[in-house]
Parts: structure tokens; C-alpha cells; sequence
């Protein structure tokens, strides 16, 4: 095929990675390609067309559901022979977006290094690349040459570092060598100096027996498990009662670090619906009902639901429950943000407060409220469920750092942790409210929604129709901003996850905010008004931020 041959009408009301899908595919039933043979690597093909690699990535992705041509990563993409043709790829995990896109064009030996000599030449990483290094290496890519003092970040997800004291924290940690060294002083004392018990430090575990009922935990010391935060919480969870061929259901939008767990052991992962309130429980309920192979789990973040911010209501946690029993179902309730909930005082009780059989096993981090580096968090489980979660713990680190454990129960059990935590929940409750006040300003007239925040760090934002999120994300880059395309958030190919990003306003003061609507607000309004859809007056921005 001669791809010179392509025609673009870039004013045209089609996409422009449609377009050249549309034109490649017609090449196909027209004989021009054969299966087999390969198409051109994206950044040539992106040179040849003038376009960016983006929409040529677009286009090849387009046609892998469709089922006309499917990537072999560290090869190519290739058109596929006619029986697999005849049928649209069912279920393509989420960056089929970019597996020849990150082969050729991004993985830093794929592309502009010399290639690997030496025994490592032929050593690759077993399973696929995760999405949280697949999105950074996609923000690599659109940012290269950016320099970036001219950017704002409105897409990372992470606490505010400076609303954490570093002297603060030495003092905590020097009370923890204090605590200790008088432990080690006891008779017959486990010291500082020997790894102690899988299950992670006796002290802060008794202690959390007192401070977790608040959020609805009736818990004994029997209850709980430390962890090293709460990604190894899911793993360890994973690798425990999960196999290659399982599935688990998850909100149809979620925390990128469980989907990339969960995808790492070969599990099929289910989205399940959800709206301002949580996930759709008359939905799941018709899934559980249906006679295909039904999911054993169910991992949910109720509060702050990541990447929504939204709540589960307190009738739905209910419902959930008395569906765990009815259906045999293991619940994985992931609650980060239970301290920083914006509404009232505390949040609605924890799903494992209605949960009377166990069936529920509920994770808890500290990070979000002590230091972004404390990587330290808990598993409250049913000692049955519980003992064998500690025998996957002992194969990964034989327990959670006891000096660790030790500061953190030096802080928390502190008057000034509660002072702390009610400060941050301010800070982040003002700029959430800034951000919606600037979104409302600046989007809404452009036909753009998003979810209500009610607790956590980020919303959801859906564009406006005929707006793809990945041409978005690189014109954002071009006026200043770095937004997150929402696909990387959700485990099956909707319509709706084309359309949405992920912004964050945690780590953002309110000016940088503001500005940062403001620069998305004028990339929407730049590639609406090159397809005639927009009459939005263009404002200029800053990079002075």
C-alpha cells in the first residue's frame, strides 16, 4: 500500500486517527493489504501523514479492536488474516492503546538507543508493562521538549509535601528508637534488631484496635496484619486467593495500581457500573445472576473512590454486604481516605461494619495523612482470612519495618496528629472547592462534566462528544497543562472511557489551580474550533506560575 495515498481532511468532523483506521481498513477489503504484512512503525508513518505519533497510535488502536490488525510487542503491528478480521477483539485490556506504540516509540531501547549486547540482550520482564509505567512513559512522549517550569502538572495524584514537616518527623522517629530500646530492656524482649512477627508491631496494632472503630471496625489485635502500604495490602491479597483465569470485579473506574496487580497475576478483570454514589448495586447484582464464569471478588474504594473522589452511600455499603453473603462473594474494601473526607466530620461507617461473616477484608494506608514516604498501612481480616494472607507475608518480607511502625504509632496516637489531620482535610477541602469553582468558570461552557469530590484527591472529568482524551492530553502539553487520560483508569474499552481524564488537585495551591483549568479550558477550545463545533472566545495564559 502506498501510504503517500492517504487523505486527510483535517477540518473534517472525523477524527483524524479515524480517518487514517478508516482508509487502512478499506485498503484491506480492497486487497491493497494482505494479512500478514506489517504496517508502517508509528513515527514514520506519523512523518509520512504530518500528524503526531499520538494519532497514528490512535489509528492502530482502532484497528486492533475492530480486529483488523493487532501489535506483537518489540515487532510491530500486522494486519491480521480474515477469520480474525470478521470480528472485533471482546475484551483488550486497557493499554492495547500502546503496545506497539510504547515498542516502538517509547521503551528507551525500542527506538533511539543502541540495542542491548551481552547476556541481558535476551532477558524481557515476564507479563505485561503496567499502566502507572505505561502513563509515564506516555507523559515522557508528550512532553519531551516541554521545559518543565512551564507546565502544570494537574495529574498526579500525590499528597502536598509541604504540608508535612521533615523536623517533625525526625522527632517522631528519634521518640520511636526511645520506645524501642525500652522494650528491648524487658525480659526475654523481642529487640529492635530481629525482624519480629509477620504480623508487624504488637504496640501499633493494639493501638489500632482503639482508633479504627471510628470508621465503623469492631476489631481484636486478631484482626490485623501490617503492610507496606497499601499496594502490597492488594498484592498480597492477589497472590493469595487470586489464579491465572480468575476474575474480579472492579468499578468501572479505578485505582491504576489494583488494576495493574490484579493484571499482573492473569486476572480478568470486570468492570462493574457506578455512579455519584458509589457502584451500581442493582447492576452487580444482574451480573452476579449471570451464567457466565462469575467473579469469586469484589474490590471497591467506598470513600474518596479513586479516580471519582466520589462516596458510596450508606444504604448501598449495606447492600453490598448482604450481596457478599448471598452470592459467596469476598470483598477487598480499600479505604485511603477515610481521614480526608470533606463533607461532615467522618465518613459513612465501613462496609466491614456490615459485614458479619468475614466476608469483607478492609485495607487502610497511612501515607495520605503522615508522610507520602511512609509506606505503611494494615489488613483487617477475619483471623481464618487473615492467617493466610501472613504466610504470603512472610515469603515477600518476613514483616513491616518495626521502627516504622513504631513512628507511626508515635504520631498518630499524638494530639497533634488529629490537629494535623484536620488542618490538611482543610487545605485539601479549599482547593477541591476552588478547582470545581474554576472548572465551572472555565469548562462547563465548553459541554464538559465531572464528578463531585467528596473525599480523596482527584475527579473525573468527561470532555465534550467528538473529543478524543488522547489528542486532548497533547494539546493540553502545548498550552501548559499535563492531564491523565481516564483509560488508564478503567479495565474494558467503553465508549465513555475515551472521552474522560483524570484531574487532581491535592498538591496544587489554588493559583496553579485556577491556571491550570484555565490552559485546559483553552486546549478543548483550540481543537473544538478545528472542527467547527466551538464558539468559545480563545484567552491567553501563563507559564509564570
Amino acid at each position: 500500500m502506498d501510504y503517500t495515498a492517504i487523505h486527510l481532511q483535517k477540518e473534517a468532523l472525523t477524527p483524524l486517527y479515524q480517518q487514517i483506521a478508516n482508509q487502512i481498513k478499506l485498503a484491506v477489503e480492497q486487497g491493497d493489504l494482505q494479512p500478514g504484512e506489517k504496517l508502517p512503525p508509528i513515527r514514520k508513518l506519523a512523518n509520512t501523514l504530518g500528524v503526531s505519533p499520538i494519532t497514528v497510535t490512535q489509528a492502530y488502536e482502532t484497528l486492533a479492536e475492530q480486529g483488523v490488525a493487532g501489535g506483537q510487542v518489540g515487532r510491530g503491528t500486522f494486519i491480521l488474516p480474515p477469520q480474525k478480521v470478521s470480528h472485533a477483539l471482546s475484551y483488550p485490556l486497557t493499554p492495547q492503546l500502546s503496545s506497539s506504540y510504547i515498542a516502538e516509540e517509547i521503551m528507551p531501547y525500542a527506538s533511539t538507543e543502541e540495542p542491548r549486547e551481552g547476556w541481558t540482550a535476551n532477558l524481557r520482564p515476564r507479563g505485561r508493562t503496567p499502566r502507572a509505567a505505561l502513563l509515564q512513559q506516555l507523559f515522557q512522549q508528550v512532553t519531551r521538549g516541554k521545559p518543565a517550569h512551564t507546565l502544570i502538572n494537574f495529574s498526579s495524584g500525590n499528597p502536598d509535601s509541604s504540608l508535612f514537616s521533615l523536623a517533625h518527623w525526625q522527632q517522631i522517629m528519634a521518640q520511636a528508637g526511645v520506645s524501642l530500646e525500652q522494650d528491648s530492656q524487658r525480659p526475654a524482649a523481642l529487640t529492635a534488631f530481629e525482624y519480629g512477627s509477620a504480623l508487624g508491631d504488637y504496640a501499633l496494632r493494639s493501638f489500632l484496635t482503639t482508633y479504627l472503630p471510628r470508621f465503623g471496625l469492631q476489631i481484636t489485635i486478631d484482626n490485623l496484619l501490617l503492610t507496606s502500604g497499601t499496594q502490597q495490602g492488594l498484592d498480597l491479597v492477589a497472590r493469595t486467593f487470586l489464579a491465572p483465569g480468575d476474575s474480579i470485579f472492579v468499578e468501572q473506574f479505578s485505582y491504576i495500581a489494583a488494576l495493574d496487580i490484579f493484571e499482573q497475576y492473569g486476572v480478568h478483570v470486570q468492570p462493574v457500573p457506578q455512579d455519584e454514589h458509589g457502584i451500581q448495586v442493582e447492576a452487580l447484582e444482574r451480573l452476579l445472576n449471570a451464567p457466565q464464569n462469575r467473579p469469586r471478588l469484589l474490590y471497591t474504594i467506598p470513600t474518596g473512590q479513586s479516580p471519582t473522589g466520589t462516596c458510596m452511600t450508606v444504604e448501598r455499603r449495606r447492600r453490598l454486604a448482604e450481596l457478599a453473603t448471598t452470592y459467596n462473594l469476598l470483598l477487598i474494601e480499600d479505604d485511603p481516605f477515610n481521614e480526608l473526607y470533606y463533607e461532615q466530620d467522618t465518613p459513612p461507617p465501613a462496609i466491614w461494619s456490615f459485614a458479619s461473616d468475614g466476608r469483607v477484608i478492609y485495607l487502610k494506608s497511612f501515607s495520605k495523612t503522615t508522610f507520602p514516604a511512609v509506606r505503611l498501612g494494615c489488613i483487617v481480616a477475619a483471623p481464618e482470612v487473615l492467617a493466610y494472607l501472613v504466610e504470603k507475608k512472610e515469603l515477600v518480607d518476613r514483616g513491616t519495618s518495626l521502627l516504622v511502625a513504631r513512628a507511626i504509632l508515635a504520631y498518630i496516637s499524638s494530639p497533634a496528629y488529629e490537629r494535623n489531620v484536620e488542618q490538611i482535610r482543610d487545605v485539601y477541602r479549599q482547593r477541591r472547592d476552588v478547582m470545581l469553582t474554576a472548572l465551572e468558570r472555565e469548562l462547563a461552557p465548553l459541554g464538559c462534566h465531572w464528578s463531585h469530590p467528596t473525599g480523596g484527591f482527584n475527579l473525573l472529568l468527561t470532555l465534550p462528544a467528538g473529543l478524543n482524551e488522547m489528542e486532548v492530553v497533547e494539546e493540553a502539553v502545548v498550552h501548559g497543562a499535563l492531564v491523565a487520560p481516564g483509560r488508564f483508569f478503567t479495565p474494558a474499552p467503553t465508549s465513555e472511557r475515551d472521552h474522560t481524564l483524570r484531574l487532581t488537585f491535592a498538591n496544587k495551591p489554588p493559583e496553579q489551580l485556577e491556571e491550570a483549568a484555565r490552559r485546559l479550558a483553552l486546549a478543548l477550545h483550540t481543537l473544538l474550533q478545528r472542527g467547527g463545533h466551538s464558539t468559545y472566545p480563545p484567552r491567553s495564559f501563563t507559564t509564570d506560575v
